[in-house]
């Protein structure tokens, strides 16, 4: 029926229904069928109905759509997994009196241990040594030499990994800033993500990373929230690979800085370079801080792994209204299939339990930790 009329419609009116006006006649045929197939056509071909196609209808469509499919489907069903998508469905459903618009969706992920694994030492921690392993000067630095001591001590130790400070982390990349521009840098750190290899599981390291958090992230986007990675990590490392990976934009994401400077190139041209100086570190009372200063929202939705998330999960927790918020601590409890730890997540963990906040067992809540390789399942 409906293309026997638009067929009597001259065609500029044809041209002017979007996709989405189409896939709402199609939700109201099937929702409510009291309302005749003409009058819905006509009501289309209408600029007043037109209009308000954009806003709560489609948000209904959506809704509507995403029950008829499991959204997360690498997690067990559970408390947890049932917690996520009904605060999802409470927030984006205009009907609901927990209703929060588009452009106050705003969650926020950690990376290390939330994304992707953390042991037996920061990735990021493998990609400087490798940028300086045929450089022996460099390897001289002391704290080169003592992460390069305990990585060989202490690697085979699976369940607590390399025991490295977030000292020795700065210390290590303030030691190694490349003097090159930062394209140039960029380009050597998307390189290193596509071919660099755990040394633990043989994985690539972009292989690592935690499909049921992926999942949830394209869940979100999906639902019209804008997600952001806040890492304790460098800021451009986790740029380079926050695209390809995560499906986050670059611009989304903020973490731990050197300074920059823009200046000439040995070509003449202008360019940024790092310096060896530490702008901004991302962790703990930094995180919200950052987050305020980079995005301009408070997260409805945090997701963390460690005591340096408490101040981020806080921030969502205690600014937004009740039942406004979604905390989600990731617990590393599975041994089996990645690693099981609560070293560095003391006290967030006890803080989640007192706060009734989630807190997921990887070993239960996740029916797969990691993508599949080649076929085969991980």
């Amino acid at each position: 029926m409906i293309g026997l009329i638009l067929s009597r419609v001259p065609n500029p009116f044809i041209f002017s229904i979007s996709c989405t006006q189409i896939l709402c006649f199609e939700y109201y045929t099937k929702a409510l069928p009291a309302i005749s197939i003409f009058t819905l056509a006509i009501m289309l071909l209408t600029q007043s109905f037109a209009s308000n196609l954009y806003g709560s209808t489609f948000e209904i469509m959506r809704a509507s759509a995403s029950t008829a499919e499991d959204p997360l489907p690498s997690w067990n069903d559970g408390k947890i997994k049932q917690a996520i998508i009904n605060f999802v469905t409470n927030v984006t459903e205009p009907e609901s009196t927990g209703y929060i618009p588009v452009e106050n969706r705003t969650a926020t992920f950690d990376n290390d241990g939330t994304l992707w694994s953390e042991k037996p030492v920061y990735f990021q921690v493998y990609y400087v040594l490798d940028t300086i392993k045929n450089n022996e000067t460099l390897k001289q630095i002391p704290v080169i030499k003592k992460v390069l001591a305990d990585i060989t001590t202490n690697s085979s130790n699976s369940s607590q990994g390399v025991d490295i400070t977030e000292k020795d982390v700065v210390d290590m990349i303030l030691s190694t800033v490349p003097n090159i521009p930062q394209l140039e840098y960029n380009v050597q750190l998307e390189q290193w993500i596509e071919t660099a290899v755990h040394p633990q599981t043989g994985k690539l390291f972009k292989n690592m990373i935690f499909k049921p958090m992926v999942e949830l992230i394209s869940y979100l986007k999906d639902n019209n929230f804008k997600v952001f990675i806040v890492t304790g990590g460098g800021i451009d490392f986790v740029r380079a690979l926050s695209k390809s990976v995560y499906g986050v934009p670059p611009d989304q994401v903020i973490g731990s800085s050197l300074k920059y400077a823009f200046k000439q190139t040995g070509n003449g041209t202008y360019s940024i370079f790092h310096l060896p100086e530490i702008d901004k570190v991302n962790d703990e009372y930094g995180k919200p801080e950052n987050i305020a200063l980079h995005s301009g929202q408070i997260p409805i939705i945090a997701v963390g792994n460690a005591n340096g998330d408490l101040q981020m999960f806080q921030y969502a927790n205690d600014n937004n209204d009740n039942g406004k918020s979604l905390i989600l601590l990731v617990h590393h409890d599975d041994p089996l299939r990645e690693y099981s730890y609560d070293k560095k997540a003391e006290k967030v963990l006890e803080e989640s339990q007192r706060n009734n906040w989630n807190i997921i067992s990887m070993k239960d809540d996740f029916k797969e930790i990691y993508p599949k390789e080649n076929g085969k399942a991980n």
